[in-house]
């Protein structure tokens, strides 16, 4: 009994700590693809049969498209937990205004979403954030062909 005294709190911290990080890994995973989800919605305007009147239009599917897949992952997507932006490179990897303004995507560009998300954690010492929460930023970019 006193062995067992011992070494339960031990083993139920390794227990808890293994179930915590599949958890953040889940989330990150999560979090992978719905960037990878909204990155896909920002190129889909320059390929057939394009459906979205401006920028800001695409912008906004986007965002709602990465809304979208947090949620029916399970992961929180509304501020101040996640931040969704969009995000877009020319071909020389300059980052350029978020909106795109008046000018289209060209050959070699990259346009893409970057989240940043706060994971809240039971374990905060052996998670490392000391007030519960850990950020995740994800960045996603898809080249524009």
């Amino acid at each position: 009994m006193l062995e067992f005294a011992l070494l339960a709190p031990l083993l139920l911290s390794m227990v808890l700590a293994v179930i915590e990080i599949g958890r953040f890994w889940g989330a990150k995973q999560g979090i992978t693809n719905a960037a990878r989800e909204g990155a896909r919605v920002m190129l889909l305007p320059y390929g057939v049969g394009a459906k979205f009147a401006s920028q800001d239009a695409v912008n906004q599917a986007a965002i709602l498209t990465t809304k979208q897949f947090l949620n029916t992952t399970g992961l929180a997507h509304e501020e101040p937990a996640v931040k969704i932006e969009p995000v877009w490179f020319d071909a020389q990897g300059k980052r350029t205004q978020t909106d795109f303004g008046s000018r289209e995507l060209a050959r070699g560009d990259q346009a893409g979403m970057r989240i940043t998300y706060e994971f809240d954690t039971p374990l905060k010492l052996l998670l490392g954030g000391v007030d519960g929460f850990m950020t995740i930023r994800q960045q996603v970019l898809l080249d524009h062909e």
